[in-house]
């Protein structure tokens, strides 16, 4: 009887409190993604990816979380014209054929003004 008590206890406090009452422990994750800017707009960070699974092993490099208010279609379209490659815009993401092309798209973004990170391996 006393080991099921404590099992169910051990369950049930499986998180910790403060007793503080102005602390916030997701305090420093919400300063994280609510980052703003001068204009009062939430920064994005477009993410480049990589990957080639389920994809019939065809490498593609795949654009994410793009700023709102750029046009994802007028993008696409001037990055296949400047990397010679096919390409389609699905949600609000752009996929690019032609393999890992990071880098370059890293480097034609920040001359356009727009910030990126390369995600993955």
């Amino acid at each position: 009887m006393k080991k099921d008590k404590a099992r169910q206890l051990n369950k049930d406090y499986a998180f910790s409190y403060s007793t503080n009452s102005g602390y916030n422990p997701f305090e420093k994750l919400t300063q994280f993604f609510d980052k703003q800017d001068l204009d009062g707009e939430t920064l994005n960070v477009a993410e480049l990816h990589f990957e080639v699974k389920g994809r019939n092993g065809k490498p593609v490099t795949i654009l994410k979380n793009l700023p709102k208010q750029i046009d994802i279609q007028d993008l696409a379209s001037q990055l296949k014209k400047f990397l010679n490659t096919g390409g389609s815009v699905k949600d609000d993401y752009i996929i690019l054929q032609g393999g890992d092309r990071r880098k370059e798209i890293a480097n034609w973004l920040e001359q356009k003004g727009i910030k990126s990170k390369r995600v993955g391996g």
